[in-house]
């Protein structure tokens, strides 16, 4: 079909047309290992960065996987934040699929500059700022479709250690941005679920999950 942006460009129209706009393409994320197998902590330093070969197609990028040079993007350490994009189903699917919102969620995501809200531009630093934009479009009722044929790799770097006043400033920031999609939510009479405003490292919710059979089936009508 020709590059990933023209892949991406056909299904937004074609998705779009027939959702109304309201249609937030995923786009799967995986992540290079560090060259040491003992050293998966995702904020190593970019030693795979410097040997890591970029697959030119899905079929390559499936082959660095199975030898462990790429994973799921954070699978280990926030689970919650792309296991809604459902791997197991991505591996062998060959036309969009619909997924689950779920709390956390924050893939990289296509969205028409027409149809998308704005984005929230307290946020000055790293965290929180995905994940509730993402959460904004869900409230919108916009549906999350993966990509079958496209993807993105991250590769390892150094991370700057923010301090607690910083991380208790991104959590009010987040814990006010999330009230107000609520508040919006129960004017508007939307039934979405309660999603927990405060982000707890360690928590039961970074675990996420992928749907099941029964829910992929009620999601592609």
């Amino acid at each position: 079909m020709g590059t990933s942006y023209d892949v991406i460009r056909w299904h937004l129209d074609h998705l779009s047309l027939k959702h109304r706009g309201k249609v937030a393409l995923v786009v799967p994320a995986f992540e290079a290992m560090p060259a040491d197998p003992l050293n998966k902590h995702p904020d190593s330093p970019a030693s795979a960065a410097k040997t890591y070969s970029y697959p030119e197609n899905k079929t390559v990028l499936l082959a660095q996987e199975r030898h462990g040079l790429v994973e799921p993007f954070h699978i280990h350490f926030f689970p919650a934040a792309h296991m809604p994009t459902n791997f197991t189903k991505w591996r062998t699917a060959s036309i969009p699929y619909r997924i689950h919102y779920g709390p956390y969620f924050e893939p990289y995501v296509v969205v028409s500059v027409a149809a998308i809200p704005p984005y929230v531009e307290e946020f000055l630093g790293r965290q929180m700022n995905k994940v509730t934009h993402i959460r904004a479009l869900h409230s919108k009722h916009f549906q999350f479709w993966v990509l079958p044929d496209v993807y993105t790799v991250h590769l390892p770097h150094e991370v700057e250690r923010s301090p607690q006043d910083y991380w208790r400033c991104v959590n009010s920031i987040a814990n006010l941005v999330m009230l107000k999609i609520q508040e919006a939510e129960e004017k508007s009479n939307n039934t979405h679920d309660v999603i927990p405003h405060i982000y707890k490292r360690g928590s039961d919710v970074r675990r996420g999950t992928e749907s099941s059979e029964k829910e992929d089936a009620e999601l592609q009508r």
